[in-house]
């Protein structure tokens, strides 16, 4: 129990201070482990029968049947099957699935909504699962984040002002975590995906749960198994390897923007085709650089998931002139799958550009090369493209099971990204957070209201309160207080449309704001926003007790946009 203090305020005791902190300790661990964990759990089971039933059902038996004229036609039927899946049964008739995580994020409100859901998983696995060259992790993120954005609508009051989308991002990495078999990639590519030079804040912790109960679940029904486990032991690095890292990082650089550039070049040839004929004739072109890489390396490795792809190109024994080739294919291909609708994502594409890129690398550099140029070129390959070089450097390390490799891939994707400039493979990234506002939401209202400031009793006359406080203390608001309560705000516009000869007949309770927003000095501005926004105000009393002392304005926080763009974030309205 609390007492009532002199002002016949209530007066907080040491009992309720800590059963106030138990309560916020008891929220940080339902959203930090029990939700991240359920969101996890539910991702890596739902991604573990979609990757089977994608990549082990459909693809493979495509690739084993030998066939090159099933390698040309079947892209065609994948992407026009995406495309008509899109038009039909996705209400927002976009394939998009990492870059609406990416998107999503950046929104005023989360478009993230299980209605798109079974649309385009459909369309992503009619893309990949039948040649067309997209990766399997760009629906696995989608449904991470769009697993981990219901949770957190579902559970908002749970969630603090500052965890703005907390469970999206984890699920992105839940996602990531499951389909690589690689959960700190998953973590650091939720966390740097939205931005070019940037982080997400805040939601570290969850991710982290959310990843390793990701792996743990998706692992245990299809197995632990690194996707590129090497059999040759510990990798060893020279200095001059790490020099030739530089080296390999600039071309990649090249590579990357490149293949930027094939996104936007496949766009404009494919603009002026009907859209009816979009799909099968980009497809038919994705199927024809699976044939002409099936005649160069045995087999169609620039089309599907791009796994067994890597696997193969790391392995083969060829020219210079062959992986080159093969990189060229896999550009193309990629772009086209991507402009013609088909559904996927660009993370693993960049992976096997960058394998075929450092293979290519180490047969001119050193014919004896060893295994960690392919590895390197992954990480700097990725680490440019997508603007995630912490991430790209764990896929490295945590797909070969070779942490030496580690080193060489962070100084080649260092160099790698800087020579990006502002390019990306994600159109929807920004680069950096916006002004910080999350920070300052968490901030106590007495350190940004303006105060002191004098109020003033509503049977006080208009002339009278014109006089003594608004001339003289040029306040656009003043608190009203009757019998020492705060009863409302005056403004100094209230008075405009006042006949001058009506000024010592009315009172500042006649013309004031009565039952306004009033906030305790020690409440966070975030809190303070949404008493403010669900009242329809700009405006809030900032009060010690029952004393009001400070005037909070929506100028005083941020811009409008951002205050409204915070509120959705946290609730989840549209």
């Amino acid at each position: 129990m609390t007492a009532p203090d002199a002002s016949g305020a209530t007066a907080a005791t040491p009992g309720s201070r800590v059963r106030s902190r138990l309560g916020t300790y008891g929220r940080r661990v339902l959203v930090d482990f029990v939700l991240a964990a359920a969101v996890g759990l539910v991702s890596g089971l739902l991604l573990a029968g979609y990757v089977w039933a994608v990549d082990e059902q459909v693809f493979e038996r495509l690739l084993a049947s030998g066939w090159s004229w099933a390698y040309l036609v079947a892209p065609a039927v994948g992407i026009s099957i995406a495309a008509v899946v899109v038009r039909f049964l996705v209400p927002s008739r976009r394939p998009d699935t990492s870059e609406a995580y990416v998107e999503a994020y950046h929104a005023e409100t989360d478009d993230l909504r299980p209605r798109d859901a079974p649309g385009r998983a459909l369309a992503s696995a009619a893309t990949i699962g039948l040649g067309g060259s997209m990766g399997l992790e760009g629906p696995a993120v989608y449904f991470g984040a769009t697993i981990g954005a219901e949770v957190q609508r579902r559970f908002r009051r749970w969630f603090a002002t500052t965890d703005v989308k907390v469970l999206m991002v984890a699920g992105a990495a839940a996602g990531i975590a499951a389909v690589f078999k690689a959960p700190l990639t998953g973590v650091l590519f939720a966390l740097e995906a939205p931005y070019t030079d940037d982080l997400v804040r805040r939601a570290l912790i969850p991710s982290l749960v959310s990843a390793s109960v990701s792996y743990l679940a998706f692992t245990a029904l299809i197995g632990p198994q690194r996707l590129f486990g090497l059999a040759s032991g510990p990798a060893e690095t020279t200095y001059p390897d790490l020099l030739l890292a530089v080296a390999l990082g600039v071309v990649c650089a090249v590579a990357a923007r490149l293949f930027v550039a094939s996104l936007s070049w496949s766009r404009r040839v494919l603009r002026p085709v009907p859209a009816w004929a979009r799909a099968p004739l980009a497809g038919l072109a994705v199927g024809a650089t699976g044939v002409a890489a099936y005649l160069l390396a045995g087999g169609a490795v620039v089309l599907g998931p791009g796994i067994e792809g890597t696997r193969t190109v790391v392995a083969l024994d060829t020219s210079v002139t062959v992986l080159l080739a093969l990189f060229g294919l896999k550009v193309v291909a990629t772009a086209l799958t991507r402009s013609g609708g088909g559904s996927g994502g660009l993370f693993f594409p960049l992976v096997f550009m960058g394998a075929t890129i450092g293979q290519a690398f180490g047969g001119v550099v050193s014919p004896t090369a060893r295994m960690v140029f392919p590895v390197v070129g992954i990480a700097a390959m990725v680490g440019a493209g997508f603007r995630s070089p912490l991430a790209a450097v764990a896929f490295a390390a945590e797909t070969t099971g070779q942490p030496a490799f580690i080193i060489p891939a962070l100084l080649a994707a260092a160099f790698a990204q800087s020579l990006m400039g502002g390019r990306s493979v994600s159109p929807a990234q920004v680069p950096h957070r916006r002004a910080d506002l999350d920070r300052r939401m968490s901030e106590p209202c007495r350190n940004v209201c303006t105060a002191p400031v004098p109020t003033v009793e509503a049977a006080t006359r208009l002339d009278s309160f014109a006089d003594a406080h608004l001339l003289t203390s040029r306040l656009q608001a003043i608190p009203v207080v009757d019998g020492g309560r705060v009863a409302g705000i005056v403004r100094a516009g209230a008075l405009v449309d006042v006949d001058h000869d009506d000024l010592p007949t009315l009172t500042v309770g006649d013309v004031m704001e009565a039952d306004p927003v009033v906030v305790d000095g020690g409440e966070t501005l975030g809190r303070a926003v949404e008493a403010m926004v669900r009242r329809g105000s700009d405006l809030a009393v900032v009060a010690s007790g029952t004393e009001a002392y400070g005037i909070l304005a929506a100028a005083d926080v941020a811009g409008l946009a951002d205050i409204l763009r915070f509120y959705r974030h946290r609730t989840g309205h549209a």
